[in-house]
């Protein structure tokens, strides 16, 4: 099975910092990146993912070794 493009319908107005264009979230394979619609501008989002550890949920922070 293929795995799928996801597109959220998240538009931020007037938020490029190239060109003051609008900008969208596109999420693929995980990774979240804000793209400007006007001028192609990307920039990738801090990403913050649920991990379990000893019983216990917390956030894994995108980078952050898991704890032994």
């Amino acid at each position: 099975m293929k795995e799928r493009e996801k597109m959220s319908n998240v538009i931020q107005l007037k938020s490029c910092p190239r060109c003051n264009g609008d900008m969208m979230l596109e999420e693929y394979l995980g990774d979240r990146d804000l793209v400007c619609l006007q001028c192609g501008y990307r920039t990738a989002m801090a990403q913050t993912r649920p991990a379990v550890a000893g019983g216990q949920a917390r956030v894994q922070r995108r980078g952050e070794r898991k704890a032994a």
